[in-house]
């Protein structure tokens, strides 16, 4: 069977002969899956870029004795055209695999997956650990406020002099103890306090555990798509590798111009530095995301598997406005609100000033007697009027900064859930909009090379 026929049947020519002498470049790689996790046609779509090569849009065919010469001459548009597939490319997510050092033996290590990685993050997160100390010293705060001022304790002598004579008073001996007596209701008002401090408190861990989930999704997928582009990158690589180790063999044997080699090369180069970078962006995504979760060992990139797909939801008014009321950072907020008005309440207390009782034991005169007394300010000039206009206004900002939240909220909810359904359509219609025209090309691509006809 001579070459024309090999090609005309859709194989390719000897490997040993690959482009050497029938400029037939197949490269295969991995199967790719849509967004939808369904597989994708068995070729990757830069085979289709490469066996473009002998077509007639990046080929010219000459004839030289009884062989077939094809000068490969390699375009700006085809040069686009692979960076774009390299894009589509990116977001495969491979089967996890570990290989080990040295031997290639496997090492098997536990799948993390998404829903894993934020229950991790929501329970060993140092971030976590640290908002949930503060929220159990505000819960124990709680717990100990109101209690009673401490006592004062006095003892005192007076009449003390330097004469010698009879007549010079005796010491006067006074032994007072002062309790200070909130009035006002400012005990009460204190204990409501810090149970709203410690609420707030509780509704930022509640706050936190969700800031947390959300960073360690952003980071998880951050980390699939580059390890997709460093498991794309480095196939690619390959692929240039041994065509530019061919288009050299073609420049040695004269089928071929020194320019097209050196285009492959420079090509090859440019995806040995986007492979170093896609390298680094991964180390950096897996670190960053240990970090989140509080992993204990270094995150390995066959570690992180693909999510499955989630149904978006309906963009109904009632519910949306049901999840807003119970949105962490909406409690949050309300929580502050409460706050304020509690502290806007204790100033207000404020302006009835405390008493202080005493009372004791006096020694005069050789005469013991008792002593009882109480003793309060008079709110004649200050009645504490700057502190309540304070705390009034941070009420009101407590509660305007809650309102803007809601409306915010409800705003991005409605355009959210519309984006989410514009995606998830596309990305529905991906494996027929992307991956089968692909395939096409692919196959138009083997079906010109092998009809057309050679240039004399």
């Amino acid at each position: 069977m001579d070459s024309r026929q090999t090609i005309a049947m859709g194989r390719p020519p000897p490997r040993g002969e690959t482009l050497g002498r029938w400029g037939f470049v197949s490269i295969p790689t991995a199967p790719l899956r849509s967004t939808a996790g369904r597989l994708a046609p068995k070729h990757h779509i830069s085979t289709a870029v490469f066996e473009l090569l002998p077509n007639s849009l990046f080929a010219r065919q000459t004839c030289q004795g009884d062989g077939v010469r094809v000068t490969a001459r390699v375009s700006i548009m085809m040069a686009a055209f692979i960076l774009l597939t390299g894009q589509l490319s990116a977001a495969v997510v491979g089967p996890p695999s570990v290989t080990g050092p040295g031997d290639g033996a496997q090492i098997s290590l536990p799948t993390l997956t998404l829903s894993a990685a934020v229950a991790q993050a929501r329970t060993a997160s140092p971030r976590r650990r640290a908002a949930t100390h503060l929220a159990d010293g505000a819960r124990e705060a709680a717990r100990l406020a109101g209690r009673l001022p401490n006592p004062l304790v006095e003892f005192r002598t007076e009449n003390w002099t330097r004469s010698d004579s009879p007549s010079a008073p005796d010491l006067d001996v006074f032994a007072v103890l002062t309790q200070p007596i909130g009035l006002g209701g400012k005990r009460d008002i204190r204990r409501q306090l810090a149970a709203s401090e410690s609420h707030v408190a509780l509704t930022a861990l509640t706050s936190l555990e969700r800031a947390l989930a959300l960073e360690t999704v952003r980071l998880y997928l951050r980390a699939l798509r580059a390890r997709a582009i460093v498991e794309t990158l480095t196939e690619y690589r390959e692929g240039l590798t041994t065509l530019v180790a061919n288009v050299a063999r073609r420049v040695e044997e004269g089928y071929s111009a020194e320019a097209d080699w050196l285009k492959f090369k420079t090509e090859a180069a440019r995806v040995h530095g986007d492979l170093a970078r896609a390298q680094l962006e991964l180390e950096r995504s897996l670190a960053a995301l240990g970090i989140v979760i509080g992993a204990a060992a270094p995150i390995h990139p066959s570690q992180l598997a693909e999510p499955p797909p989630l149904a978006v939801p309906a963009a109904d008014a009632d519910a949306i406005a049901a999840g807003i009321a119970r949105h962490p950072d909406v409690a949050a907020a309300t929580a502050a609100v409460d706050r304020a008005r509690q502290v806007t309440a204790l100033e207000r207390a404020l302006r009835v000033p405390d008493a202080a009782v005493t009372s004791g034991y006096k020694r005069t005169a050789g005469f013991d007697t008792m002593v009882l007394g109480v003793s309060l300010a008079i709110p004649l000039f200050d009645r504490n009027d700057a502190s309540i206009a304070r705390s009034v206004g941070l009420e009101r900002g407590a509660m305007a900064d809650r309102e803007a939240l809601v409306h915010q909220l409800s705003t991005d909810a409605a355009s959210v859930i519309r984006a989410a359904r514009t995606i998830a359509d596309r990305a529905d219609a991906s494996a027929q909009d992307l991956l089968e025209p692909a395939e096409e090309v692919r196959r138009a691509a083997r079906t010109a090379f092998a009809k057309a006809p050679p240039t004399c």
